[in-house]
């Protein structure tokens, strides 16, 4: 019996010990940080922006868009311009073993998809909402590149000046819900993005991050945990990770 009755009471102890460790563990990364900002018009925002950021870390560069007729951009307007597009969709399944966890959806007509989606919003048939992804303006609608401008910042574009497949700029569209999986883009290199209608949140780690290193799957170039909700029960050593966050607005 005084044996059962040690036994028990170590289980037990254990048991305790397990909850107690496992009620401690964080939701969410400790550390993340939010995007500095820097106005695109300063009198030093060009050097500071090659200094700072260029190839260091993300950030944000406020009045960039200012006179963009890209702005005025909606559904009814890219429609109009664009009756022929082409926009490859996805859906999001964190399971999946392809970039991003986008599983192909097809291609529909941007018409098509705006008309579905739109500036409400929607959902497949199935139930899953789809991310429109990388639709070449050059190729899809020339129209478009009229209503944007690149920044300086951007202009000298290494994939446009030496990556002949080039299909920047893009345009990536999708409704509420719609997402991808934390990856590395082409090359390994950063991208900047501007948004015209809508939100996107980020959350940006620095390709130097080794506490990501062990979850990296180089067969689909991004990593095997949710970056919005990371189980750190499970996987203690991205608790030392370094994130930023932003949600991009135009």
């Amino acid at each position: 019996v005084f044996a059962w009755a040690t036994l028990a009471a170590a289980l037990s102890a254990w048991v305790v010990a397990k909850a107690q460790a496992w009620w401690r563990t964080p939701m969410d990364f400790p550390h993340i940080l939010e995007i500095d900002r820097l106005s695109f018009d300063g009198p030093e925002s060009l050097r500071t922006f090659f200094d700072d950021y260029h190839g260091k870390r993300p950030v944000v560069i406020e009045g960039a868009l200012d006179g963009w007729l890209a702005m005025q951009w909606n559904s009814a307007r890219l429609a109009e311009l664009c009756p022929s597009a082409r926009l490859d969709v996805y859906s999001f399944n964190k399971a999946a073993n392809v970039w991003a966890g986008l599983q192909e959806e097809g291609e529909w007509s941007l018409v098509d998809y705006l008309g579905q989606f739109g500036d409400q919003g929607g959902k497949l048939k199935q139930g899953r909402a789809v991310f429109g992804l990388e639709m070449s303006l050059r190729s899809e609608c020339p129209r478009l590149l009229e209503d944007v401008r690149i920044p300086a910042f951007f202009a000298d574009d290494l994939l446009v000046r030496y990556y002949k497949k080039s299909a920047w700029p893009t345009l990536i569209a999708g409704p509420k819900g719609t997402r991808s999986g934390l990856h590395r883009d082409t090359h390994d290199l950063a991208f900047w993005m501007a948004v015209f209608v809508g939100r996107k949140r980020w959350r940006i780690f620095l390709l130097e991050d080794y506490a990501l290193d062990p979850h990296f799957l180089p067969d689909r170039n991004g990593f095997a945990f949710d970056p919005f909700a990371p189980d750190l029960w499970s996987l203690p050593g991205l608790r030392r990770a370094r994130g930023y966050e932003h949600i991009l607005t135009p």
